[in-house]
């Protein structure tokens, strides 16, 4: 190498170690953390290997940004990162584009790593208590999906269509698990009825039969009423007694059934309601979800029904593992409303169901956070 590049070089690591510096100050918090972000890793252990590239939206092949990642995976579970003496060899000197190149590139992904951990991305999640699958007996690849997740220990709760194609599908296997409550996924809007075996109404028509003020509502109500005992009686027979209530498209917040089935539930022993308020919905296509549950809440009390704080996820929460991972833990407390599926066989069934892609996603993402517990 000539001598007068030496200079050239010697400037620019010295730039560099400044801005190993900045970015030392910017993310590191803990006296653990070793203070060379920029030279790579020896040697990891292999569950935060695992961990930072579940984590990570940056290939391994960005090596200082995924080296970012991986540290402050390692800062947020208290592991000790060590300093070792390196030597570092220059087999040619980067031409002034890559340089720029590689620094734009890691300057705009800077914001979203500094976002993602004041997020607590990169950190331990706490386990959730109330996980719901939704739509037992929908398909073979959603019972097999909720089964293998209730297996792991992953979920608590699963709601079962009584008229659902393939409810008994694996159904002995689940019910053997003392750790899994089952609850009627009351439907309205899928399928056949069972009472009247003709095809249900779209949760927009069942809405307009609600709320016309010149339909038979005595009517409605009866025919609702006979539905309900159908349902139940379906789970029964299957060995299924359910100790909540939701609604399939969450037909039960139309205003006018709660109040026709609350005698019936109590008859059945059934308190728990699901009430899917969640702010975060009023910026989605949901917000009407909202609007529903907000008219129903104030009618709880008075029939005589419980229920909890819901956290609903949407398609933007699935994006990686860590981030869905990051808001179960935000919302352990909450009961969180998950579809999954093993595979997806929706197109195959007698009424095909439109959410298909998005079941499977959901099942990887909860089979996925589960490596942050460790």
């Amino acid at each position: 190498m000539k001598v007068a590049e030496l200079r050239r070089i010697y400037a620019r690591f010295n730039r560099g170690l400044r801005w190993n510096r900045r970015l030392h100050r910017l993310f590191m918090t803990t006296a653990a953390s070793k203070s060379d972000l920029l030279s790579g890793n020896l040697l990891t252990s292999a569950a935060l290997l695992r961990a930072a590239l579940l984590a990570s939206r940056i290939p391994p092949q960005h090596d200082l940004l995924f080296e970012l990642e991986l540290a402050l995976c390692a800062q947020a579970r208290g592991i000790a990162q060590i300093d070792l003496p390196c030597k570092i060899s220059v087999p040619r000197e980067k031409t002034h584009a890559e340089m720029w190149g590689e620094s734009g590139e890691r300057l705009l992904s800077l914001p979203a790593i500094y976002w993602r951990n004041r997020q607590g991305v990169y950190g331990i999640f706490k386990k959730p208590q109330f996980v719901t699958c939704d739509d037992w007996g929908i398909s073979k690849g959603v019972n097999e999906g909720i089964l293998d997740l209730a297996q792991k220990g992953l979920i608590q709760r699963a709601s079962a269509l009584a008229n659902g194609e393939h409810l008994v599908h694996k159904l002995p296997e689940l019910l053997e698990l003392s750790c899994i409550d089952v609850g009627l996924h009351l439907n309205l809007t899928y399928a056949r009825a069972l009472t009247t075996g003709v095809q249900n109404p779209t949760p927009f028509r069942l809405l307009l039969k609600w709320l016309n003020p010149f339909g038979e509502r005595e009517k409605l109500k009866t025919a609702l009423a006979s539905e309900f005992e159908a349902q139940i009686a379906a789970l029964s027979d299957a060995g299924i007694r359910p100790c909540y209530l939701d609604g399939h498209h969450h037909a039960h917040l139309v205003p006018g059934v709660l109040e026709t089935l609350a005698p019936l539930l109590k008859k059945h022993g059934i308190s728990k309601v699901r009430l899917p308020y969640d702010p975060k919905l009023w910026w989605s296509r949901k917000f009407s979800l909202n609007i529903l549950a907000r008219f129903a809440a104030g009618k709880f009390s008075r029939l005589g029904l419980s229920s909890q704080t819901c956290f609903y996820p949407q398609k933007s929460d699935f994006r990686d593992f860590a981030t869905f991972g990051s808001k179960m833990g935000a919302h352990s407390a909450d009961e969180i409303i998950v579809h999954p599926a093993l595979r997806n066989d929706l197109g195959e069934l007698e009424f095909p169901d439109s959410y298909r892609e998005g079941r499977v996603r959901e099942y990887e993402m909860l089979l996925g956070i589960n490596e942050f517990r460790t």
